[in-house]
């Protein structure tokens, strides 16, 4: 690994950190998120320092470590609801939304004209 990319690397990670916590409800949702997360009792992790704390030779470690074909797998993604099946169920509600407007006008107006007829009789 460079040593300068890693640095680099390092500088977004905080700087990337440091801009999310400049809110106050970032920053409240990411202490409670750590406060269900961690032991009664236990401080919340200094996340600069853990970055600092991050050298070349352990990141070549890892990628040696972990990122080996034995470790690999494949993930396949099958979505319950795609754009199509979204398009198609909005256009099926769609017609029967207009297939109700059109009995509900069609009763109406045959009501209408039935009370007309009586009123004529």
């Amino acid at each position: 690994m460079d040593a300068e990319a890693v640095s680099e690397a390092k500088a977004t990670l905080k700087g990337h950190w440091a801009l999310a916590m400049e809110d106050n409800l970032q920053r409240a949702g990411w202490l409670a998120a750590w406060s269900s997360a961690l032991p009664a009792g236990e401080t919340v992790p200094d996340y600069q320092a853990s970055i600092d704390a991050v050298h070349p030779e352990d990141l070549s470690w890892v990628v040696n470590t972990y990122c080996t074909p034995e470790r690999t797998f494949v993930g396949q993604n099958l979505p319950a609801v795609t754009v199509a099946s979204g398009a198609g169920g909005a256009g099926a509600a769609a017609v029967l939304a207009l297939a109700t407007w059109g009995a509900r006008r069609l009763w109406r107006w045959n009501r209408r004209r039935r009370e007309e007829e009586k009123e004529i009789e």
